[in-house]
């Protein structure tokens, strides 16, 4: 498969379905990481792949004035929306973190949570999010850890359900490899530090659990894909990984999901 059709590809997935609920579960990530990099008034702030824009209004609520971006037209519309009317300073942007539109050093502060790493051009991303930090400035994003639950669940559904990936395209897990993202940034003259957290996926019950996984664009499409007996294991297998990884909350249902919290500070 051409890079092109990768992008295309890649474009479609994140246009369908609806992101919302996953992306109500990971707040508490985008909060933690306007908070690690200090973001607050003055701060010219650039969120990269920022879906439905967490930490675009975790950094604007602090004061910054934010320009979120997206390679997909449909999540900036939706991003758009849900930002529009909140009073705060957040414009919205097409652009592909592998080629970011914007000047060097043009912001203080850069952000990318769980977004910029599914662009396939990983080398070309990790460059250009130090190449538009200003000097002394710090860019920040989070990758999902190779061994974590995120990263088994996919691994543990793909060979048997998902349509397996182009033989050369690059694992968006590999991001949560420490010494995978040195290598990116080993040439940046940039310094990094990178912290494991957690974060709780949390469901007041089965149904509901059922009804956000099935909202994601990545499921919409393996919904049209799959026959519909192979749809149906592939939900059975995620519920049943989800029940083992995870603990009971009443009558729902609690896991959490490991990621690096990973630094990335620009010489002055």
């Amino acid at each position: 498969m051409e890079l092109d059709e990768v992008k295309a590809r890649s474009r479609l997935v994140w246009g369908l379905g609806d992101y919302a609920p996953t992306s109500r579960q990971l707040e508490p990530v985008s909060d933690h990481l306007v908070e690690t990099l200090g973001i607050g008034p003055g701060h010219r702030v650039l969120d990269v792949a920022a879906g439905h824009g967490n930490c675009a209004l975790a950094a604007a609520r602090r004061g910054a004035t934010v320009v979120a971006s997206d390679f997909s037209p449909e999540m900036i519309r939706r991003g758009r929306a849900r930002t529009e009317g909140t009073g705060l300073a957040i414009s919205w942007q097409e652009a592909d973190a592998a080629e970011l539109p914007f000047d060097d050093g043009a912001f203080e502060r850069v952000t990318s949570v769980f977004g910029a790493i599914f662009a396939p051009e990983q080398e070309l991303v990790a460059h250009e999010l130090v190449r538009v930090t200003a000097p002394g400035g710090v860019a920040g994003m989070t990758a999902w850890t190779v061994d974590g639950v995120i990263a088994r669940m996919i691994r543990d559904l793909r060979p048997s359900h998902a349509p397996a990936p182009p033989a050369d395209a690059p694992d968006p897990m590999a991001w949560g490899d420490l010494a995978h993202v040195e290598r990116l940034f080993a040439d940046t003259g940039a310094e990094l530090t990178v912290t494991p957290r957690t974060v709780r996926f949390s469901y007041p019950s089965w149904e509901q659990w059922a009804r956000d996984f099935e909202a994601h664009g990545m499921m919409v499409v393996l919904k049209q894909e799959l026959p519909p007996e192979d749809f149906e294991s592939l939900l059975r297998k995620a519920r049943d990984f989800v029940s083992a990884a995870g603990s009971a909350e009443g009558d729902g249902v609690a896991y959490d999901a490991e990621y690096l919290e990973i630094v990335v500070a620009v010489p002055a």
